[in-house]
């Protein structure tokens, strides 16, 4: 899951797990998360509302896009992000160019290696989540940093489900061993680069 889900607003989906949908309902909510926003790079106006401090470098930037009724809300990485050579703090309250990126991703909520759960308080099991089988690889060590691990689980055709997670001693102490995750599809939105909009000239 990145980063506890980026702050509370990105582990909201964890709620999910007190209540378990009817079955079409089921069916509704896997056909829109299949359908899900289209992926890849996009660019467009907006004006920054905030920026909130997520667990450095991560943060998470709220815009007004044009012709939308409600805020919208981003990932960025300080880290990694392109400001224009401006700090953070130039984007506050202004109009800017913003280039983000649509990712898909799986957000991961247990993981078990046979009866056992390597994740502490993990959710009730919903109806919506899929399940993969097979050899937990990329757990070497517990994360160390700010960041989380990318882990995986390759099953038995050789096929790998990939997921951003903090690695605990426990999951650590399984790797390379059969297990068992239980994760939901999900994308999320990255900031890729910051400009302050041009104003026209008069």
């Amino acid at each position: 899951m990145r980063i506890e889900k980026l702050a509370s607003a990105f582990i909201a989906a964890i709620a999910l797990a007190a209540c378990q949908p009817a079955p079409a309902a089921n069916e509704a909510h896997d056909a829109v998360a299949e359908q899900g926003p289209a992926l890849g790079e996009f660019t467009t106006a907006a004006k920054v509302l905030s920026m909130t401090d997520a667990g450095y470098p991560m943060y998470v930037l709220v815009v007004q896009l044009p012709d939308q009724p409600t805020p919208a809300e981003y990932l960025l990485n300080a880290a990694e992000v392109d400001l224009g050579d401006l700090p953070q703090s130039a984007y506050d309250g202004k109009n800017v160019t913003m280039t983000y990126a649509v990712v898909a991703e799986n957000d991961l909520f247990d993981l078990r290696e046979g009866d056992l759960s390597l994740v502490h308080d993990a959710p009730a099991r919903a109806a919506h989540w899929k399940e993969v089988a097979g050899v937990l690889s990329g757990a070497e060590q517990a994360t160390a940093g700010d960041l989380p691990s990318l882990i995986a689980v390759t099953d038995a055709n050789g096929n790998k489900t990939e997921f951003e997670y903090f690695v605990t001693p426990q999951i650590a102490a399984a790797n390379g061993k059969q297990v068992t995750a239980y994760y939901s599809p999900s994308t999320s939105q990255r900031v890729k680069a910051l400009r302050l909009a041009v104003m026209p000239a008069k």
